[in-house]
């Protein structure tokens, strides 16, 4: 800005110091020497005159009322931001949507001192001797090499394809394919994270039941069903809106109802995923009350963490109003929706649990198949599809029933990985070819449980899941080799469809072992 609006006008204007005529590259370099010089002339000139040669007002930035308004809006970013801290505190240099950590080489958040030290070089030398040199650079994330280093030595990330072709002996590859040899466990993770299967594919394991008679039963929702299965009307205020809420759940579920909504806290073990889908439906905070009618779409409104939990905070007050219980868990509401049901069913005759999330469907069948036979799921219909209603006996094999929690958070839930292409049922048909895992996974289900035990059910359970034969007995690092040899002969072949390392089947083991205590009602360190 200060050099076209003080130096170079000057120079340029039709009259001014170049008479119009313009600069060519043969004096280029004398005029640059002199163009200090010139432009002082230039402005004594002009005052002496009485005559300023000028356009029209360039740059609207410099205006005395824009540096009021952008010194006020910066002001407003940086109280928001004092309030809403969007970053993450780390010791290292991290780009918010990779996930590439810088080493000691980027230096892209000193870029104001390397300035000030370049500027330092330049002052009080000529233009003929200003140098610029390519190590005083600033250097962003996006020059970090695509290699590693082992000692001293750098090493590019495709070292897989280089060692396939150097190794000397088979025994080799064999040892080399018990490391991961790329940044993240192919088989269970991809780039944004944990990989995400269909958890609603399990549904299709069970049974509905046509014989369950709900007159007089007690509902427990799911409030995070409620929050988008009541449909906002246009141009309704958030008092209407709750309005809304009461009229349906008393309408459907009766004023007996129970409304259970999750907790979301500023950390915990969802608290990744439920970042992941806030991503998918962005928005902004907005500070609301009753009166306020909403500017933007439900979903999006409801994508936005901040914007639910004051919501469901004002939906609370208005339910205990309208005499509608509600209960609020510390994190992930699916445990105490099902807890709360199991209480009531020892005072009422029959109880519903309301929901579409099949994690309640699990919890329910792992707990309440043995205790009560008054409980029910309700999975509500949409559109041309009906709803379903489950009981807890709806799948008839004993074995898949008593282990359903540790199936379904091995085959992915919100807080376990997915395996590459691999689908729920496949988890359920390897219990059932192989019984004798009955026995060795019931230590999911132990609260004492010791990692070792764990970690060795989980990789016997690997072991069978990708399995390629039934008389084959082999370790899990020995099976990923022979997947990778067999996988050659195939037209097209993931390195993800291998089973993983048994160093990440070991760390997925405890996930879920963690998650499965969790359904349980058994609180454990995540970090233990």
């Amino acid at each position: 800005m200060t050099i076209e609006q003080s130096l170079m006008r000057i120079m340029k204007i039709a009259g001014g110091l170049t008479h119009g005529r313009g600069v060519s590259e043969s004096i280029l370099s004398r005029w640059t020497k002199g163009m200090t010089s010139f432009q002082n002339i230039g402005e004594e000139m002009e005052k002496m005159c009485g005559v300023a040669f000028t356009s029209s007002e360039q740059h609207v930035e410099m205006r005395e009322s824009r540096i009021k308004r952008d010194t006020s809006d910066s002001k407003k970013l940086m109280d928001w931001f004092t309030q809403h801290q969007p970053f993450p505190k780390v010791a290292d240099i991290l780009c918010l949507t990779t996930g590439v950590v810088g080493d000691s080489t980027i230096n892209c958040h000193m870029a104001k001192e390397i300035g000030l030290l370049s500027i330092d070089r330049i002052v009080g030398g000529d233009f003929e001797t200003v140098k610029f040199y390519r190590k005083d650079r600033v250097l962003p994330l996006a020059t970090m090499k695509n290699a590693i280093k082992i000692s001293d030595e750098t090493i590019p990330t495709t070292i897989f394809q280089r060692i396939t072709i150097a190794k000397q002996f088979d025994e080799e590859l064999e040892e080399f394919l018990k490391y991961e040899l790329c940044p993240y466990p192919l088989p269970l993770f991809d780039d944004y994270g944990m990989r995400k299967g269909t958890k609603s594919t399990l549904y299709k394991a069970f049974t509905p039941t046509e014989k369950a008679n709900l007159q007089g039963c007690v509902y427990v929702i799911d409030g995070g069903y409620l929050l988008h299965k009541v449909v906002w009307a246009g141009g309704q205020s958030f008092s209407s809106i709750c309005e809304s809420y009461i009229s349906f759940v008393k309408s459907k579920y009766k004023d007996s109802a129970v409304v259970v909504f999750d907790g979301y806290p500023q950390e915990g073990t969802k608290y990744a995923e439920r970042e992941r889908r806030s991503r998918q439906q962005m928005s902004v905070d907005v500070m609301f009350d009753k009166t306020m009618i909403p500017t933007m779409p439900q979903e999006k409104f409801l994508g936005n963490m901040k914007n639910k939990i004051r919501l469901i905070s004002m939906l609370k007050d208005n339910f205990a109003e309208a005499g509608i219980h509600t209960k609020q868990a510390q994190e992930d509401a699916d445990t105490v929706i099902v807890t709360t049901a199991m209480d009531l069913a020892q005072q009422h005759n029959c109880v519903v649990i309301v929901g579409e999330d099949v994690n309640l469907l699990v919890i329910m069948i792992s707990r309440c198949r043995d205790v009560n036979s008054n409980i029910y799921f309700l999975k509500p219909g949409k559109g041309a599809v009906s709803q379903l209603i489950f009981s807890p006996d709806c799948h008839p094999d004993q074995s898949i029933s008593d282990n359903i929690l540790f199936l379904h958070a091995m085959g992915g839930c919100d807080t376990t990985s997915a395996s590459f292409k691999v689908g729920k049922m496949r988890f359920l048909q390897t219990l059932k070819k192989n019984p004798a895992l009955t026995k060795t996974i019931q230590i999911f289900k132990d609260p004492t449980a010791h990692a070792d035990a764990v970690i060795n059910a989980g990789i016997s359970f690997f072991t069978a899941l990708y399995k390629l034969s039934d008389k084959e007995s082999a370790s899990l690092n020995k099976l990923r080799y022979k997947c990778y040899l067999r996988s050659a002969y195939k037209t097209s072949a993931q390195l993800a469809s291998l089973p993983p390392t048994e160093a990440a089947a070991q760390q997925h083991s405890l996930r879920v072992y963690f998650q499965v205590q969790q359904w349980l009602g058994n609180e454990k360190d995540p970090e233990q």
